[in-house]
């Protein structure tokens, strides 16, 4: 597998799970219904910050 094949491979594997994260970070609401199940996102609440 060359360096650049690799690299694209790489970045592939790691484009969801960045999306994922962005996702989070950007949530506004302290907890989010993903398949009818509901969770708690009190990592990092922008809102909060904002409000204040």
């Amino acid at each position: 597998m060359k360096k650049e094949e690799l690299q694209s491979a790489v970045i592939n594997l790691l484009r969801f799970p960045l999306i994922v994260g962005v996702i989070f970070i950007h949530n506004y609401k302290s907890t989010m219904v993903v398949q009818g199940v509901e969770i708690e996102c009190n990592i990092f609440n922008i809102k909060e910050h904002v409000d204040h």
